[in-house]
């Protein structure tokens, strides 16, 4: 008892303070393995009715070890967890930010299934779309704009028409996400795929008659910035036809628009 009264009020604080911290450490843990073992349910039972109670449960916990565990379903490759990883996009489409847009912008790829891709694309409308979120859904604009195979593509040659119009569907939703973040998107024009220059990349003159990018327009001047040389369709056949298809597309998007314009 003695002791008790020499402790000086300082003493009592850091009592206090030691006491408080190692109880919130021990309930912290807690509750991080107990998350843990929600996610492992989620992950092992195979899109079960007892994956999707763990999952439903692992969503009400709030804090970064349950939003990395629910993103982690979300961006699961081994094809197993089934519906419930469509749950998972969608709840972050909710509740994420930038940098989940970025993790989830890496679904939308080609050999994604188009169920996952759909998914992530709204979500990807829900959240901010960071720079490096806009290159990664220009890249797969441009992969689909070549040819590259699909995940349905690559199970049938014969795409159901229903597959194919969720593609559609997905495509003018990822417009929707470029248009929403143009200065981005234009900044990836050109420093990626070189508007402004000769040999600009034809995706991109494709992407600026699709969207009808009148903001391109300025950057499209090239006559002004490289003056064709003479005889450069038999000197500089490339050139030439380069140089065509962007008088091409400027006068398709830019003449067109300004003639309309009250």
């Amino acid at each position: 008892m003695e002791d008790v009264r020499k402790l000086r009020p300082w003493h009592i604080v850091i009592l206090v303070l030691a006491f408080v911290s190692t109880l919130t450490f021990t309930i912290l843990r807690q509750r991080e393995a107990k998350e843990d073992e929600l996610y492992n349910k989620v992950v092992t039972s195979f899109d079960t009715p007892e994956s999707h109670s763990a999952f439903n449960e692992l969503i009400t916990h709030r804090g970064a070890h349950a939003h990395q565990l629910i993103l982690k379903i979300a961006t699961d490759n081994s094809g197993f967890i089934g519906s419930v990883q469509i749950d998972a996009i969608r709840f972050l489409g909710q509740t994420g930010d930038s940098e989940t847009a970025d993790h989830l912008a890496l679904l939308v790829r080609p050999w994604r299934g188009v169920e996952v891709r759909a998914a992530a694309v709204d979500s990807l409308l829900n959240l901010p779309c960071s720079a490096e979120c806009v290159h990664l859904v220009l890249d797969y604009k441009e992969r689909m704009s070549r040819g590259d195979v699909s995940a349905e593509a690559m199970l049938d040659s014969e795409i159901p028409n229903e597959i194919r119009e969720r593609e559609n569907e997905v495509d003018q939703k990822l417009d929707r996400v470029l248009l929403k973040n143009k200065r981005d998107m234009l900044r990836s024009l050109i420093d990626i795929y070189g508007l402004g220059e000769i040999e600009v990349s034809p995706f991109a003159l494709h992407l600026i008659r699709e969207l009808k990018l009148t903001e391109a327009c300025r950057f499209m001047r090239v006559d002004k910035r490289f003056p064709p040389s003479p005889n450069e369709g038999t000197l500089f056949p490339r050139f030439a036809a380069a140089r065509e298809q962007i008088n091409a597309t400027r006068q398709q998007v830019c003449e067109r628009s300004s003639s309309v314009t009250p």
